[in-house]
């Protein structure tokens, strides 16, 4: 599993960098993972397929990823009354949300959906 983070890349590695720049993973063995954790290159890469090589798709899916990441040690830490892992999972979870209403879903077999094309099918029925 490697780690790199080049803004001047091209190809592969700048998807790596503007994703990771996108949720704070920026610094190797300082992530935005729960105990500082970073993704991997091709944790990254994969995320990036899965939502048909959109940007704006897999910025959401790796929000909803660090939201399960932090909310399964919520608790771990106490601060008061809310956790602060319970508030990062939090954060996490509505700023997925929002990314989700700005730029939709990937349907399963890799096939954009059609709330961003603004393409839809009605059914008539009789």
């Amino acid at each position: 599993m490697t780690f790199t983070y080049d803004v001047e890349a091209i190809g592969n590695e700048l998807v790596i960098a503007k994703l990771r720049l996108r949720i704070g993973d920026t610094i190797q063995d300082s992530g935005a993972r729960p105990s500082g954790l970073n993704y991997s290159d091709e944790e990254l890469l994969l995320a990036y397929s899965e939502e048909v090589s959109d940007l704006g798709r897999t910025h959401a899916y790796l929000c909803e990823t660090l939201a399960a990441e932090w909310s399964k040690n919520t608790l771990t830490w106490r601060l008061g009354q809310e956790s602060e892992s319970a508030r990062q999972a939090k954060e996490f979870r509505e700023l997925a949300k929002t990314l989700r209403t700005r730029h939709g879903y990937t349907e399963t077999g890799g096939q954009a959906d059609n709330a961003k094309s603004g393409f839809s099918i009605g059914v008539k029925r009789a």
